[in-house]
């Protein structure tokens, strides 16, 4: 066994790695620390630190590296399979999908978490609490297609690819990274969806977050769902789409007392019956005073009124 690798296990099973047995090298302390901060769930940097260190290792013993981090994230692994995992995730491609599956099949609730949590940061999402993966996890078990799309390297804007920066990206991101789906499922009305509706749901408040961060990052029209989202509470849309996303025949009475039970004030549930594509007979005045306060462009404050029903 290597001299590093059992002072890692030595610091696992509770030794204090500051009186190791070998203490001649700092950078190896360092390799014990990050692989402890990987163990309690600091992925991205703390790999990055822990990988330099085992190439400085490898420098100092002529160990070839791809056998020092093999052994190493395999004693990693030992102990928890899911610090490996987002050790790997980081310097390597990983298949999320086909790992998940494996996951859910194996009844690994924790890897099932870990690979949740990598596959939504690398599509641009960035950190998510874990009752909202837990969700999802459970969603994507059933069957449902709830996983939502990613910020890719380029847009086709009418027609047109166009690359998008490194900035661009993590601008779009951080926007992207405030899609509050926990506010959605803790609502009451959430509770009230089908499993199919809530992943339908889940997918369309991400999509409206991921179209406002296109738009305000790159300068483009604002999509009719993202700019509704200026007016309504976003977790609202989702709802409402959800539950009229499988209705059949002539469902105007159905919607109208679905909108009607929900706690939002007169001006939006005109709004909503406009978005749904209904024309509205009344409420033309609080809803155009309602949408002059909201902080719009004249043009955009006329595309909503128009949009919602007059």
């Amino acid at each position: 066994m290597f001299p590093f690798v059992r002072d890692i296990h030595s610091y696992l099973e509770g030794y204090d790695i500051t009186n190791m047995y070998y203490t001649g090298l700092t950078t190896i302390a360092t390799a014990f620390k990050d692989a402890a901060s990987l163990l309690g769930g600091d992925t991205e940097n703390t790999a990055r630190n822990m990988r330099r260190t085992l190439i400085g290792v490898s420098q100092v013993f002529g160990v070839p590296l791809r056998n020092l981090e093999t052994y190493s994230k395999g004693v990693i692994g030992l102990f928890s399979p899911s610090a490996r995992y987002k050790y790997e995730s980081v310097f390597y491609n990983q298949p999320y999908v086909k790992d998940l599956q494996k996951a859910v099949d194996k009844g690994d609730d924790k890897m099932a978490d870990t690979i949740t949590e990598m596959m939504l940061k690398d599509k641009g999402i960035g950190k998510t609490d874990a009752k909202t993966r837990m969700e999802i996890i459970k969603l994507y078990a059933q069957g449902e297609n709830v996983l939502p799309s990613g910020v890719g390297k380029s847009i086709t804007i009418n027609g047109e690819e166009r690359e998008l920066t490194k900035a661009e990206r993590r601008q779009i991101s951080s926007i992207y990274s405030q899609a509050d789906i926990t506010k959605l499922t803790n609502s009451p009305e959430y509770a009230k969806l089908t499993t199919a509706q809530k992943a339908k749901a889940i997918r369309t408040l991400y999509s409206i977050q991921r179209e406002k961060a296109y738009a305000k990052v790159l300068g483009l029209e604002l999509p009719k769902r993202a700019l509704f989202a200026y007016a309504i509470d976003p977790a609202i849309i989702a709802y409402v789409l959800a539950m009229v996303s499988d209705m059949q025949g002539d469902k105007k009475l159905i919607i109208q007392r679905i909108i009607n039970q929900l706690n939002v004030p007169a001006s939006q549930k005109y709004m909503l019956m406009g978005m749904l594509g209904y024309r509205n007979k009344n409420g033309a005045g609080i809803v155009r005073a309602y949408i002059n306060r909201l902080d719009l462009t004249r043009t955009e404050k006329q595309s909503l009124y128009e949009h919602s029903g007059y």
